[in-house]
């Protein structure tokens, strides 16, 4: 399972260990998933080719997922 027991530590696994080609497409992925508004991803690059860990990371933390859904979402 996990290795984490708080949002903070699955963000930090996540930006850690999370695959590439994954990861820098997981805001449209977590979006989708959890049948949030499209408007999340407005404050992310649309061209995923340009996105950092650190985007993905900071895009993350101020959607505010919770830990539960984090969980959901999965790898």
């Amino acid at each position: 399972m996990n290795s984490w027991n708080t949002i903070e530590e699955g963000i930090d696994y996540y930006y850690k260990n999370y695959p590439d080609k994954h990861y820098f497409t997981y805001p449209e992925f977590a979006v989708n998933k959890l049948g949030l508004n499209t408007n999340l991803l407005d404050n992310i690059n649309k061209d995923v080719n340009k996105r950092t860990r650190e985007d993905i990371r900071q895009w993350t933390i101020n959607s505010k997922i919770t830990y539960q859904e984090l969980i959901y979402i999965g790898w």
